[in-house]
C-alpha cells in the first residue's frame, strides 16, 4: 500500500510505465510484496477458510508439503537477508545520482572550472 500511496501524486504516461526497463524494475518488487503478504496473512486466511488462493496453500498442494515446509520454501528472502536487500536496492537507486555528483565534484571530466 505505501508503494501505491507514495505514487498518488505521480503522473506518468502508460508508455513510460510499460517500458521494459520500468517493468523489469517494478516486477520483482511487486512479487516480493505479494509473497510477503501471503506469508503474513496465511493464518488469518486459514482461520476464515479463505486461504485457497494463498501462495502458501498453493505451494503446499503443488509440492505436497506441510505449512512450515511451504513457508520455508517461500522464505527465500528471510528477515536477515531483507535488511541487506534494502541496502542493496537503495544503493542501486542512488548510484546514478552518486555518479553524476562525482563527475562534477572531481576534476576528472570538467577540470577545475567544473562549477
Amino acid at each position: 500500500m505505501s508503494y501505491s500511496l507514495n505514487l498518488l501524486h505521480v503522473k506518468l504516461p502508460d508508455e513510460v510505465l510499460k517500458h521494459p526497463s520500468i517493468q523489469n524494475f517494478t516486477g520483482p518488487g511487486a512479487d516480493f510484496i505479494l509473497i510477503h503478504n501471503d506469508i503474513h496473512s496465511y493464518n488469518v486466511e486459514r482461520a476464515y477458510g479463505i486461504h485457497g488462493h494463498n501462495l502458501v496453500t498453493m505451494v503446499m498442494k503443488e509440492k505436497i508439503l506441510g505449512v512450515q515446509a511451504a513457508l520455508s520454501n517461500l522464505s527465500k528472502f528471510t528477515p536477515e537477508k531483507e535488511d541487506s536487500l534494502k541496502v542493496y536496492c537503495a544503493s542501486v537507486l542512488r548510484w546514478p545520482v552518486t555518479m553524476d555528483e562525482w563527475s562534477f565534484m572531481s576534476e576528472r571530466y570538467f577540470g577545475s572550472e567544473r562549477f
